[in-house]
């Protein structure tokens, strides 16, 4: 792909994202596989501790790790979605997730949802999460699984706002399954089988040992905890 090309797919996608942002948290938050996920990625890391949101999006998991008491920096490289999450109180930067701003060992805890399927270098971010977290924190990890059916969200998703007489929300969830049905036909570069991952995760990129393994959002996603070694001279 020539520089040309390259810069015109960020820019495409650039601007699918700012629209996507649009719809976003008005849907997912009415969504009770989410609210379930979100809620696991809140347990996953007790507080008090600080805490990384790589691609945190208009900032709804951020703002759950804040309300049960961690510190949070939430970053994401898309500008529509920085701006919705500094609309609110908080600290909200843009940044990319394979080039984390932040010192070696600054966060306690990592967590990253729905981010790592479409991200240009995936190796890379999960590095970069790696040598933001202090010996012994702990990394949260979710995303669509290989394999994973679109159609199980969307019928659950459109049992929950079935009936709702708010004319915007359904409204907004019909532009949220347009979009999903854009993602579902190529906007999804990288689907980790969950055991592969954890085997990257362990391997390659140097975490210590898995936390928790489970599959989540109606069993299209994987939820992965992994911990860094507490020994900071030991790689994993």
């Amino acid at each position: 792909m020539s520089a040309a090309s390259a810069g015109l797919l960020e820019v495409k996608e650039e601007v699918f994202w700012a629209e996507y942002a649009r719809v976003y948290e008005t849907v997912l938050t009415r969504f009770s596989a989410y609210r379930d996920l979100v809620e696991r990625i809140v347990t996953s890391q007790p507080p008090p501790r600080r805490v990384l949101d790589v691609g945190c999006g208009p900032g709804i998991v951020s703002r759950a790790l804040v309300a049960n008491g961690c510190r949070v920096v939430g970053v994401d490289y898309n500008p529509e979605m920085v701006r919705l999450s500094g609309a609110r109180s908080g600290d909200y930067r843009r940044m990319d997730a394979a080039a984390l701003d932040f010192e070696d060992g600054s966060f306690e805890g990592v967590v990253s949802n729905n981010v790592l399927y479409f991200v240009p270098d995936p190796v890379a971010a999960l590095a970069e999460m790696h040598r933001v977290l202090a010996p012994g924190g702990l990394l949260t990890l979710s995303a669509p699984r290989a394999g994973f059916d679109m159609r199980v969200l969307d019928r659950q998703l459109a049992r929950d706002v079935d009936g709702c007489a708010d004319y915007p929300l359904r409204e907004a969830h019909a532009e949220f399954l347009a979009f999903n049905r854009q993602l579902d036909t190529g906007g999804m570069r990288n689907l980790f089988e969950p055991d592969a991952l954890v085997r990257l995760l362990l391997d390659r990129i140097g975490f210590a040992r898995v936390v928790r393994h489970e599959l989540a959002y109606l069993e299209q996603s994987y939820f992965l905890v992994l911990a860094k070694s507490e020994n900071p001279s030991c790689r994993s």
